[in-house]
């Protein structure tokens, strides 16, 4: 993290007095080495590494989503999915008026639904 010549500079400047943060008089004035921390943080992140790193990771997605897709199609095709379709076909259930049932016949339905003998 030393060899970033911006952060060295700030951590040394100890007699430079920067303005205050606000437009109030409550701010006070502060030293730019206050914030050596952050401009050593910062360059961690802020790097011409970071250049080559995001370049690394368009590659590695590219090239994974690539492999991915071939694997995808040979599962496929050992598994013989080629004609099985993502999105389940919705079945139609039948339009039933409950106003045409009394509580007898719900009941009976709903037994037999459950395979269970009424104790009547």
């Amino acid at each position: 993290m030393d060899s970033s010549q911006v952060s060295k500079e700030i951590c040394e400047a100890e007699n430079t007095t920067m303005c205050p943060m606000c437009e109030e008089d409550t701010c006070d004035s502060w030293n730019l080495s206050d914030s050596c921390v952050y401009a050593k943080v910062t360059h961690l992140f802020d790097n011409g590494g970071t250049v080559f790193f995001a370049i690394f990771m368009a590659i590695w997605a590219t090239v994974f989503l690539e492999f991915w897709k071939r694997r995808r199609a040979e599962l496929t095709y050992d598994w013989d999915l080629i004609d099985w379709e993502e999105e389940e076909v919705r079945r139609q259930h039948p339009q039933i008026d409950p106003t045409q049932f009394d509580y007898h016949t719900i009941v009976v339905l709903a037994a037999r639904l459950l395979n269970w003998t009424p104790g009547i």
